[in-house]
């Protein structure tokens, strides 16, 4: 037996009679569309209040497998906010370095001698947020690209000068940013 919107909107309009069935149905359509556009895009969807949750998306016991798949879905929930928020390309990518990075980084930043950095084998990232996620890294850079080439790219050499120290991890895996 197949069930349709028409058929529980009498239930819903008993439930909230100060609103008209015609507004009902369209909210409930606005709803089920959104669900369906954020399901097929990736995104787990949790639906809560005091009484019941429901999960739509996959659960693990393994908590490795469990992490992995966290920041992937993270990654997707971060695209699609900067995507819905229609944000246009402010001409940076951003990436990060763990502290043995850092500290050979650093000899090069403090010389007198050099005035451009080479960077060797960096992953650069369009969202900030999204650098954020590999907790390997400490030390987060801004870096300024002419050019929109996507969410992520991987580069295996960059000699830059145009380049900006803007955060770090402290030891408790917070983001400080200086």
């Amino acid at each position: 037996m197949v069930k349709e919107l028409n058929d529980y909107l009498d239930i819903i309009a008993n439930k909230y009679p100060h609103i008209s069935r015609e507004e009902l149905k369209r909210v409930l359509e606005y709803g089920f569309n959104t669900f369906y556009t954020l399901t097929k895009k990736g995104a787990d969807i949790q639906i809560y209040n005091n009484k019941y949750t429901a999960y739509c998306g996959k659960m693990f016991l393994d908590d490795y497998k469990r992490v992995l798949y966290n920041n992937v879905k993270t990654r997707i929930k971060l695209r699609l906010k900067y995507k819905y928020a229609q944000e246009l390309y402010d001409g940076a990518y951003y990436f990060g370095l763990s502290d043995a990075e850092w500290e050979f980084y650093q000899s090069q930043m403090t010389s007198k001698r050099r005035n451009k950095i080479k960077f060797k084998n960096l992953k650069l990232y369009k969202i900030k947020e999204e650098c954020f996620l590999d907790k390997s890294k400490n030390h987060f850079f801004m870096l300024n690209y002419p050019i929109d080439v996507g969410w992520t790219f991987t580069k295996e050499e960059i000699t830059t000068r145009s380049f900006k120290y803007f955060a770090n991890r402290d030891t408790k895996g917070n983001i400080v940013i200086i």
